[in-house]
C-alpha cells in the first residue's frame, strides 16, 4: 500500500491566480486604507488631487512591499513583531543579583524585637541566635 508523503510544507497555498491568502488580504486592507484616505482630500483642487493620489499609490507601495518582501526568510510583519517585542523589553540587565541585607527585609517589629534582645540585660544566659536563624524563625 502507498501512501502519499506531503511535500513542499514551506510553501503556501495559491487561492488567486499566484497569489496566497496572506498577500490577497494585505493588498485589500492596503487598498481600503488607501481609498478611505484618498477620500478625505478635497479632490475638486489640481494640487489635493494630485497629493489624494500619490498617498494612495505610497499606501499601495507600501502594501506591497509588505506583502511580498521577505527578509532572512520572514515575512515583514514578523520583523515587526519581533521589533515591538524587543522595544517591550526591559532595558535594564543585571550581572548579579544586588545582595540584601537583613535590615532591608526586616519589618519595623523585627528590628526592635532585635534591639530589646541585645540590650536587655538578664542573669540567665541566653543562647546567641545568628542573623539567619531569626530570618527564618
Amino acid at each position: 500500500m502507498m501512501h502519499r508523503v506531503p511535500i513542499h510544507l514551506e510553501q503556501e497555498e495559491r487561492i488567486f491566480w499566484v497569489f496566497t491568502t496572506r498577500q490577497v488580504i494585505i493588498l485589500a486592507l492596503g487598498l481600503i486604507l488607501g481609498y478611505t484616505i484618498f477620500l478625505y482630500f478635497d479632490l475638486s483642487q489640481p494640487v489635493t488631487f494630485v497629493l489624494g493620489w500619490m498617498t494612495f499609490a505610497l499606501i499601495l507601495l507600501g502594501a506591497g512591499i509588505v506583502a511580498f518582501k521577505r527578509v532572512a526568510h520572514r515575512d515583514l510583519e514578523v520583523w515587526a513583531l519581533v521589533a515591538l517585542a524587543y522595544m517591550l523589553r526591559p532595558r535594564i540587565w543585571l550581572w548579579s543579583p544586588r545582595h540584601i541585607s537583613f535590615e532591608d527585609i526586616a519589618s519595623e517589629e523585627t528590628l526592635a524585637f532585635l534591639e530589646n534582645m541585645t540590650s536587655s540585660s538578664s542573669t540567665e544566659p541566653q543562647e546567641q541566635e545568628s542573623e539567619e536563624d531569626l530570618l527564618w524563625d
